[in-house]
């Protein structure tokens, strides 16, 4: 199960930066793709083979290199992950030409969008970094720093103009604070969103990552 979870997860967020083209700035839109595809790679590379691709599945089991009884899971979790991937992209851009949280204000048409927002790059942060800093198999490694500032690079790039792209409590209310110095007001939605929806984002990661041990476990007994 933890295998075909990361591959939906790792295609997942490949799609979405795919999708999110509109909200990223010119020019950047291939960098953040590839940037999002190098991410998963060391999320889920060790679990699952990070092929994030049904293409790939075939390939890879056309020489041998994984059972077959993966091959439909993984398939069915990719082409799963893309549908997904493509319906939140759509929702997130349709706030496009709404004034948002960049501005200091949330208005009530973005609370829902910017709370996914913040729940979903705070979610792929954290699997990061669980994954290149928390764990023995990438102990001594000199990419963690690279690759945890990538994942903000990519959620900053899609989430900042919906959310603040915030993905930290302590950014967002350092952000709140610094509105009341400049004399404006604390919009509390939003900063509740910078500080609950985080704080959900880390929680699960936790527990896929837990998941994703348990695999790591059963590869290295047998």
């Amino acid at each position: 199960m933890a295998k075909v979870v990361t591959e939906f997860i790792g295609t997942f967020f490949l799609i979405l930066a795919i999708s999110c083209g509109a909200l990223v700035a010119p020019g950047w839109h291939p960098f953040v793709i590839g940037l999002s595809l190098a991410l998963m790679v060391y999320m889920g590379g060790s679990i699952s083979g990070a092929q994030f691709n049904p293409a790939v599945t075939l390939g890879v089991r056309s020489l041998g290199k994984m059972p077959a009884k993966d091959v439909a899971p993984y398939i069915g979790a990719q082409i799963l992950a893309g549908i997904s991937a493509m319906t939140v992209g759509y929702f997130i851009q349709r706030q496009q030409g709404i004034v948002g949280a960049a501005s200091g204000s949330l208005p009530s048409e973005m609370f829902a969008v910017a709370a996914l927002v913040e729940f979903i790059f705070t979610f792929m942060l954290m699997l990061v970094i669980l994954n290149v800093a928390a764990t023995d198999r990438t102990k001594g490694n000199s990419f963690y720093g690279l690759a945890i500032g990538g994942a903000v690079v990519v959620g900053a790039s899609i989430g900042g103009p919906v959310s603040g792209g915030a993905f930290n409590p302590a950014v967002g209310i350092a952000v709140a604070f610094n509105r009341v110095l400049n004399g404006g007001s604390i919009d509390i939605p939003l900063l509740l969103i910078h500080i609950i929806l985080p704080i959900a984002g880390v929680f699960v990661a936790t527990k896929v990552f837990a998941m994703q041990e348990k695999v790591l476990v059963e590869i290295e007994a047998k």
